[in-house]
């Protein structure tokens, strides 16, 4: 039935329903402009309202720093004694630790004659006199002392007559590292 109206009513026709679909398109255009506008101001409502609540909260933690002033002195003043303790704690030598160390060491068949520990002990090369019933056991003590890792530079001296249980008497060098003393 279009088909036999004239050709000015079908571009009439034509152009009302176009009308139509611009005016559909331009509501649903408006309306997403509205929808933006709206979730932008919500979105920028709530981040003013976060902000401000964040600037309250600064707000109140600040006057509230002044009153633990005191509190905060008193704990650095604190750390600052743990740390002077700790240099002090670092720098302790147990004396017996390096001596049970050198026990340690000591085969069947070995004595010290005497032992002498000192801060110098760990710096320098210490010289210890050892009382042995043979060559073995002199052998065994050399090896002890080379192979452990707390012991370095470890020379046989010289080897004298003793008396006894012990008939010799051997000096033994060895420079003793910090960490025979931890």
């Amino acid at each position: 039935m279009i088909n036999l109206l004239p050709a000015e009513e079908k571009k009439q026709i034509r152009a009302a329903r176009m009308n139509v679909v611009l005016l559909r398109y331009n509501l649903l255009l408006v309306g997403g402009v509205i929808f933006l506008v709206a979730a932008t101001a919500l979105a920028s409502f709530y981040l003013v309202n976060i902000k401000q609540t964040a600037e309250k909260s600064i707000q109140e933690n600040t006057a509230r720093e002044g009153s633990y002033a005191e509190i905060k002195t008193k704990a650095d003043q604190f750390r600052s004694e743990l740390s002077n303790s700790k240099s002090i704690l670092d720098g302790q030598i147990s004396y017996a630790k390096a001596a049970l160390a050198i026990s340690k060491l000591l085969p069947q068949g070995t004595a010290l004659t005497e032992l002498k520990l000192s801060e110098q002990s760990f710096s320098t090369p210490l010289v210890m006199n050892v009382n042995i019933t043979d060559e073995a056991s002199a052998l065994a003590l050399i090896n002890n002392f080379k192979n452990s890792p707390l012991f370095s530079n470890v020379t046989k001296g010289k080897i004298s007559i003793g008396s006894g249980t012990y008939p010799y008497i051997m000096e033994l060098t060895v420079t003793m590292s910090k960490e025979a003393a931890k």
